[in-house]
């Protein structure tokens, strides 16, 4: 079948598919009801900025859920996760979270400055770990 299709074999392909659509209806009739209700499904989710101009044009005589809801310290998502409005405080960071040896070099590569890429690799593995990979190797 070439990729070119005239207007006549596109209205085929169609028409073939709407009669297979009407033996599944007959064959599966919820089918055709959830689908329906899928369709129909409309998103109660609110973005932030939604919210606050929602705050700010309704009036007084909204109900006490809604007031509720403006008056928590959260937004939630759509998968139930809670943002909250409030930065968290400033405070002191805790002394199992401070980090008092910095990374970088140690030993013998921190006296030199440059060092070579064979004399980095003995600082890694003696003569002994290298003859223990070349035994355990062969």
């Amino acid at each position: 079948m070439d990729k070119n299709l005239n207007l006549q074999q596109i209205q085929d392909l169609l028409n073939a598919l709407d009669s297979d659509e009407n033996v599944n209806e007959d064959i599966f009739p919820d089918a055709s009801s959830d689908l329906s209700d899928a369709e129909s499904e409309i998103s109660d989710h609110n973005t932030e900025s939604e919210e606050e101009a929602e705050s700010i044009s309704e009036n007084e005589d909204s109900s006490d859920s809604d007031a509720q809801s403006r008056n928590s310290n959260a937004f939630y998502g759509r998968n139930r996760y809670k943002w909250s409005k409030v930065p968290p405080s400033r405070s002191r960071v805790p002394a199992h979270n401070i980090i008092i040896h910095l990374p970088g070099l140690r030993g013998p590569a921190q006296a030199k400055n440059e060092i070579s890429p064979l004399e980095a690799w003995s600082s890694l593995f003696t003569e002994d770990i290298i003859d223990l990979i070349l035994q355990h190797s062969r």
